[in-house]
C-alpha cells in the first residue's frame, strides 16, 4: 500500500514505481471506473488510448459498436494471422471476440471455410466520426488523485533487494561521484521495501 502525497497522479505513481497506468487498475478496482464521452474531430482510438490511460483492444471491448456489425466470411487462406493483420489487431483479440469459437484455434491454420468472425470495424489510426458516444475510463492518467488516500501497489516480481544493489561498491568513497545517485537510489527502494514489508 501506498499513502498518496499531494500532486500523485496514475502516471507519476506508475512512473515512479515501474509500472503501468493499466496494472494500477487492476489492482485498484475502484480506480477502475467509466464514463461516456463524446468523440469530436480527429479522434482515433490511438489518440483516446493514450488520453485515457488504456489501450485500443480495452477501448474495443468497452464499445461493441466498434466491431464489424456483418463480421467476415472466411474465405480460403484466411487464419487468424491474416484477419489479425487485414484488421490491424491481434490473434489473442480476435480469439476473445470469437469465444469460444476461436479460443484455442491455431494461428496459421485455416480457419473453417463460411465462418462468420467477429472483427474490428475500425483501424487505431482512423479518425471516428465527431458526436459517437464511446466508454472510456473515467480517472484520466493525469487526473490528481486525493492526497492522503491509499493505493496498491502491484506486487513485485522476481526482484528483490540485492538485485537493485548489483552496482553499489560498498566501500566507503570509492567512485563516489560516479555511484552516488545509483546509491541514493538503490537505498530509497531498499527502505521502500522496508516500509512495505511492516505494512503487509
Amino acid at each position: 500500500m501506498l499513502v498518496i502525497s499531494p500532486g500523485d497522479t496514475l502516471s507519476v505513481i506508475a512512473e515512479r514505481y515501474g509500472t503501468t497506468v493499466q496494472t494500477l487498475r487492476k489492482e485498484n478496482p475502484e480506480l477502475a471506473t467509466y464514463e461516456t464521452i463524446v468523440t469530436v474531430v480527429g479522434d482515433t482510438l490511438n489518440l483516446l488510448a493514450g488520453r485515457h490511460g488504456t489501450t485500443v483492444d480495452t477501448l474495443r471491448n468497452l464499445n461493441p459498436q466498434l466491431l464489424r456489425a456483418d463480421g467476415h466470411l472466411v474465405l480460403e487462406g484466411d487464419t487468424l494471422a491474416v484477419l489479425a493483420e487485414l484488421y490491424d489487431t491481434t490473434r489473442p483479440t480476435l480469439r476473445e471476440y470469437n469465444l469460444p469459437d476461436l479460443d484455442r484455434y491455431p494461428g496459421a491454420e485455416q480457419l473453417p471455410l463460411g465462418l462468420v468472425v467477429n472483427v474490428p470495424a475500425i483501424r487505431p489510426s482512423s479518425e471516428l466520426d465527431p458526436g459517437q458516444d464511446l466508454v472510456v475510463p473515467a480517472i484520466r492518467p493525469s487526473t490528481l488523485l486525493p492526497a492522503g488516500g491509499w493505493i496498491r501497489l502491484p506486487k513485485l516480481r522476481g526482484v528483490s533487494v540485492t538485485d537493485d544493489l548489483w552496482d553499489v561498491d560498498p566501500t566507503p568513497g570509492a567512485a563516489h561521484a560516479r555511484s552516488r545517485s545509483r546509491s541514493h537510489f538503490a537505498a530509497g527502494w531498499f527502505l521502500f521495501y522496508q516500509s512495505l514489508s511492516s505494512w503487509q
